[in-house]
């Protein structure tokens, strides 16, 4: 599966497309080598392939942001793309005050903290193990950030394991981390 990512980011098609059927072949129950299908066919130029792949993923866990943000991408297949109406009038919930940023309803300190992709010993394209990211999230939030810097696209694992750190946040009444 992280091999086929990483193919795909660096733009071999077919070998990302090789490893990510392999990937669904040993777990067809696997959403995200589902997704990663349809971004395959999607960039190929082929949106039937990709919705169907998507269809897949979808079903196996429906309220994926990334899976629905995909699913809005095709809209011959899924239906046409729904516009939000623009609001009346401009609403900013943030500005700069001096040399912090606040919200308008409170003040906000940003702690941020800067994550590469690369784990110590290892090759930048080797992704971290999955369990590696949901222990960073907890050291994160333990130093108390609440935003996060990225340099890159990080494995579907990292996203999963940040939203269930928010969800686990949120759930406990402590800030979350964006």
């Amino acid at each position: 599966m992280l091999r086929g990512l990483s193919r795909f980011r660096q733009g071999n098609l077919p070998g990302s497309r090789a490893d990510l059927e392999q990937a669904v072949a040993l777990a067809p129950e696997y959403a995200d080598a589902w997704y990663g299908l349809a971004m395959v066919a999607r960039a190929n130029g082929d949106r039937e392939l990709a919705a169907q792949h998507l269809s897949r993923a979808l079903a196996l866990e429906p309220k994926r942001d990334e899976f629905l943000e995909l699913q809005s991408d095709l809209p011959r297949v899924f239906g046409p793309r729904e516009h939000k109406a623009r609001p009346a009038e401009l609403r900013l919930p943030f500005r700069v005050q001096g040399d912090r940023l606040a919200r308008v309803d409170q003040p906000m300190t940003v702690r941020a903290v800067n994550m590469g992709v690369a784990v110590p010993g290892h090759f930048p394209g080797e992704f971290a193990p999955d369990q590696l990211y949901a222990e960073w999230t907890a050291q994160m939030a333990a130093m108390n950030a609440n935003a996060l810097r990225v340099y890159t696209i990080l494995p579907p694992a990292f996203y999963q394991a940040l939203r269930d750190h928010n969800l686990k946040a949120e759930q406990a009444g402590r800030p979350r981390c964006t």
